[in-house]
């Protein structure tokens, strides 16, 4: 009866959490769209999308039915019912969706509710970050219908123990991501080089998620993956990690979080002799510690090479754009001036800080970005000198990546539209929007070249390089 009482009470605060959390002032959920839903079946999944996105539906039917064999046989655990799923075309769309009450930021790609095992996720322009997170959120909805049943009553029945956030987010990203990545190894160096890597059972945050993936890699290789399928169904067995670590290990947790640090420790140490810290090789401008903030990203140097804008939170926490003069490249005269601040303008909602890049007009009198505005994104053209700018809309939901051509005339970006990602051209004089390329593979970073005739850009086509669109035909 404790158990039961323990969980209804954390769950119950959990929903409270994101209940206020939707109600704070300029996070209501507003409704943009009317959405006409259908809905693909499978054998195990009723797959909903919007009325126009059948394509994304179709390709998350397949995702979602080849990571249930991995996750299932990892596990060593079959599913006892349909689990429902909704694809978003855009993350502006997924904001707006009320299966989950909770406003929806940026930084969340993904949701998997208890209620009733739903899975709830936007498309953001890449396919392969799509599979990504429909594997990563199925390993939530699989564990809570092996840990809970499937749903909040049946939890409440069973007197389920919510399994550490360490343990649900790390085993995701490690069956998501097959192992190990290179964005969480650059990650964990850094952590462990630092000396800030948490013990296992200290670890919280964004650490849930890149040590915890750790861990689970860590265990596939020191053990074997069948130490995986039996941690997690002794966890499910004994509902105490510190049970199911005694029975996996012979060892408690605190002795083995131990002997996993000095294991890690072996692993990147070694590179404290290879690797060069940008301390050594560069200037620091900020110090997150001292400016009270967590974020600084996207410096973009003006065509004059005198002033630099880039975006923090270091505005009381919210996403803003600053400039600030970059000579003497000395931290104690480094004077950041805010430019615009997100979240505070009616047509400035969001800043795409996941997807940033800031660009300069080449007479280093404007600063050009992309952020959320009503229920699209926009390009903004903001005058360094009087903070006043100019919005375009250009009818899409997703725009980031934004490259103002050398010769000013051209701005670059990377939009969605059609359930695909691809490279636009906007003519500042004319206001005429070309789409320069048409297809299903991932286009990111569009960077122009110096007599703005050639655009530059990473992709995952490989050696797909058909392309309809010339320089010729969209006149650059």
């Amino acid at each position: 009866m404790n158990k039961k009482i323990f969980f209804a009470v954390f769950v119950l605060l959990f929903l409270l959490c994101n209940n206020l959390d939707a109600q704070y002032f300029g996070k209501n959920k507003k409704q943009y769209n009317i959405f006409e839903w259908k809905y693909i079946e499978s054998e195990h999944f009723d797959v909903y999308y919007n009325d126009g996105s059948k394509p994304l539906a179709e390709f998350s039917v397949i995702a979602l039915e080849n990571a249930l064999l991995s996750i299932q046989s990892t596990l060593n655990y079959r599913i006892t019912a349909r689990i429902p799923v909704v694809v978003y075309e855009s993350h502006n769309d997924f904001q707006q969706t009320n299966v989950i009450n909770m406003y929806l930021s940026q930084g969340i790609g993904g949701v998997t509710e208890l209620y009733k095992n739903r899975i709830v996720i936007p498309f953001q322009g890449s396919y392969s970050q799509l599979r990504h997170v429909l594997h990563h959120e199925l390993v939530h909805a699989v564990i809570n219908d092996m840990f809970y049943g499937g749903t909040f009553q049946t939890a409440v029945n069973t007197g389920a123990v919510p399994i550490p956030l360490w343990i649900n987010e790390g085993f995701a990203e490690y069956e998501s991501l097959g192992g190990m990545d290179v964005e969480t190894d650059m990650y964990m160096r850094n952590l462990t080089i630092s000396e800030s890597l948490p013990k296992l059972n200290r670890i919280s945050g964004y650490n849930a998620y890149r040590v915890g993936q750790t861990f689970f890699y860590f265990l596939e290789k020191q053990y074997g993956k069948g130490k995986i399928t039996e941690l997690m169904n002794k966890l499910k067995l004994f509902k105490s990690l510190e049970v199911a670590f005694r029975n996996s290990f012979g060892m408690g947790i605190e002795d083995f979080s131990d002997f996993w640090e000095m294991e890690i420790k072996k692993w990147y140490f070694p590179d404290i002799a290879i690797y060069k810290t940008p301390k050594e090789f560069a200037s620091v401008l900020t110090n997150h510690e001292k400016d009270n903030c967590y974020y600084y990203s996207s410096p973009a140097i003006s065509p004059n090479g005198e002033k630099m804008a880039f975006i923090s939170d270091r505005d009381g926490g919210i996403f803003s754009v600053f400039t600030a003069k970059v000579e003497n490249y000395n931290e104690r005269t480094f004077a950041p001036k805010r430019l615009v601040s997100s979240a505070r303008q009616l047509d400035f909602e969001q800043l795409n800080v996941l997807t940033p890049s800031i660009s300069w007009t080449p007479d280093n009198k404007k600063v050009v970005i992309s952020a959320k505005s009503g229920g699209e994104d926009a390009i903004f053209m903001i005058d360094e000198a009087t903070r006043n700018y100019d919005r375009i809309l250009l009818g899409m939901k997703s725009i980031t990546s934004v490259n103002c051509s050398p010769d000013g005339k051209y701005i670059a970006f990377i939009g969605i539209k059609n359930c695909q990602s691809d490279i636009f051209i906007y003519d500042i004089e004319s206001k005429k929007l070309t789409q320069l390329t048409n297809d299903a593979y991932t286009e990111t970073y569009p960077v122009w070249s110096p007599n703005s005739q050639s655009i530059y850009f990473i992709s995952d086509r490989d050696g797909e390089l058909t392309n309809n669109n010339s320089a010729e035909k969209i006149k650059i």
